[in-house]
């Protein structure tokens, strides 16, 4: 009996050790798993800010490039405003200058006319001499006759 007993002691001591070893595998498995998923939950995290830094990121390069076109955009209608203005400038300009240009040249006609008006009247009076001389010397040759 006592060798039974020491048998049977043996044996449970032998599945106690077992137990023991597989109980601390166990706890080492589970150590295991828990930093594996420690370590996932790490790149998750890091990951998460890795994305939440370049969406803010490209959101910040969105808003800048919606600037620099607000700019461009406004930059253009500003010129074209002022494109518009100085063509409006020019054509006044250039209606003032044709006005002149009329003007002067109309003077000019006027003159001119003018000038030939006044030759008329020259050769009118001439005209009227050599009549006045005409009829005097038909006078005088009637007489003569």
């Amino acid at each position: 009996k006592i060798v039974a007993f020491k048998q049977a002691q043996t044996e449970s001591l032998v599945g106690l050790d077992k137990a023991r070893v597989a109980r601390k595998e166990t706890a080492l498995k589970l150590t295991t798993a828990q930093q594996g998923t420690k370590s996932y939950e790490k790149t998750k995290q890091t990951a998460q800010k890795s994305y939440d830094v370049a969406n803010q990121k490209f959101k910040l390069y969105e808003s800048q490039q919606a600037e620099k076109q607000k700019k461009i955009d406004a930059s253009k209608k500003v010129a074209t405003e002022k494109l518009k203005a100085k063509q409006a400038a020019d054509a006044k300009v250039a209606k003032k200058n044709a006005e002149r240009k009329a003007k002067e040249e109309a003077k000019i006609r006027k003159t001119n006319l003018d000038a030939l008006k006044k030759q008329i009247s020259k050769q009118d009076e001439k005209v009227k001499k050599a009549q006045t001389n005409l009829k005097a010397l038909e006078k005088e040759l009637r007489s003569l006759n």
